[in-house]
């Protein structure tokens, strides 16, 4: 389901509920895709509530790969919250669990 406020989409199985934050990447300058990224973060961590929450957090997939920005996510934190990275590239999904490590510039060169 899509919501004008709150995760942009919550999605219900059988073992959880997920959270989603989703961002994608604009034409802007590097300074205005590090705040969209803080701010996706920031807003992704508002919705942990509880252990039955798993929070997901869909990049898209340069955020990781060319703005370095996989740093910003330690994996103590990741686990901690049980939140789950997905490199959206070309119409996939790439699935990080929390223990997973995230990619790096250049690692797909």
């Amino acid at each position: 389901m899509f919501k004008p406020r709150g995760p942009d989409i919550v999605a219900r199985s059988e073992e959880c509920i997920w959270n989603f934050e989703c961002k994608g990447l604009g034409n802007g300058a590097p300074q205005t895709h590090k705040n969209s990224f803080d701010r996706a973060v920031a807003s992704v961590v508002s919705y942990y509530d509880s252990p039955q929450i798993r929070l997901g957090l869909a990049l898209a997939g340069d955020y990781l790969c060319v703005y370095n920005f996989a740093d910003k996510l330690p994996q103590s934190l990741r686990e901690a919250i049980n939140l789950w990275v997905f490199s959206v590239e070309n119409q996939e999904a790439y699935p990080y669990e929390p223990s997973d490590y995230l990619p790096y510039p250049g690692m797909n060169d």
